[in-house]
């Protein structure tokens, strides 16, 4: 298992400031939390990456944490949730989302006789407390942040005449605290070392980062991507050098059927500065019968 922690959303937020100074005085604001996200990512089984995420409510919060929300750029595989939370995944946004659920709090009570009957319930994350069991299992590894949205329970008040107005709640998104994480990235774009070879290019190409690129400190994820033109091509050929060291057993097989492995942080043959990736796999040429070798070389840099 390899730990990322990225930035994290900390501190109590603020709607947006016209939706603020519009609320009524009887609406209950969800953004009275401080979560702190963090997320252990390891490859699952399976092959795919298994993001397991861990949320933290600051002792100084006023709100139990009853909904977290979180915007991926692709589609997971599967997703789980803690004992007593539920879950959902809007494809069209993408989004999912967590939130309580179980036995109410028998020592809740409503702020005010106005308060609808939703109690609290006990499985919320109290100021002060941690929970893990958020998590998102995807055959692509990790990209930019992802934002996430954390919301306190608010009970729902109701008194003659409320909603007589054009008053309408506030958008989740702006009656939340949010802040981002690492997650997923979009494993759509892969990168060849140039275009040597155009017949043979789509045998093997590299998901995540391109040749040159400065990568932060923490583990390297190499995600590579056969076939990408409908070829022919031996997975079983394939070999992979990091620093002049062999590292092809390293690699397993995702439910895309990409090449994927995780070398942790400051452990060989990772290095300091420049470090160089050799892949080469052989396959057909298209149109003909013959077998031919796609050899990529790439460079990476670490702090």
């Amino acid at each position: 298992m390899h730990r990322f922690i990225m930035v994290i959303g900390v501190g109590m937020g603020l709607a947006a400031a016209p939706l603020r100074a519009q609320a009524p005085d009887w609406y209950h604001w969800h953004d009275r939390v401080m979560p702190t996200v963090s997320v252990d990512v390891s490859l699952a089984p399976s092959g795919d990456f298994l993001y397991r995420y861990t949320v933290t409510n600051g002792p100084a919060a006023e709100q139990r944490i009853e909904t977290l929300r979180m915007e991926l750029p692709v589609t997971p595989t599967a997703l789980a949730a803690p004992p007593d939370w539920e879950f959902s995944f809007d494809a069209s946004t993408p989004v999912v989302g967590w939130w309580a659920v179980g036995d109410p709090d028998p020592d809740w009570t409503a702020p005010s006789e106005l308060d609808a009957h939703m109690p609290s319930t006990l499985s919320e994350i109290h100021p002060g407390e941690a929970l893990a069991g958020f998590e998102v299992l995807s055959p692509c590894g990790p990209g930019d942040p992802v934002t996430f949205y954390a919301r306190g329970y608010a009970p729902v008040s109701y008194r003659p005449g409320d909603y007589d107005g054009d008053w309408v709640s506030p958008p989740w998104r702006d009656d939340a605290v949010s802040g981002t994480v690492t997650g997923p990235g979009d494993c759509s774009t892969v990168r060849d070392w140039g275009n040597r070879r155009p017949a043979v290019d789509g045998f093997v190409g590299l998901v995540g980062f391109a040749d040159g690129d400065a990568l932060p400190a923490g583990p390297v994820v190499v995600q590579l991507r056969f076939a990408r033109a409908g070829e022919t091509v031996h997975t079983g050929t394939l070999e992979v050098e990091l620093n002049r060291t062999d590292v092809t057993a390293e690699f397993g097989f995702n439910s895309r059927g990409d090449a994927v492995a995780v070398f942790p942080a400051g452990s060989p043959p990772l290095q300091s500065g420049r470090n160089v990736l050799l892949v080469s796999i052989d396959g057909i040429v298209p149109g003909t019968s013959r077998t031919a070798t796609d050899s990529d070389r790439f460079t990476f840099t670490l702090p």
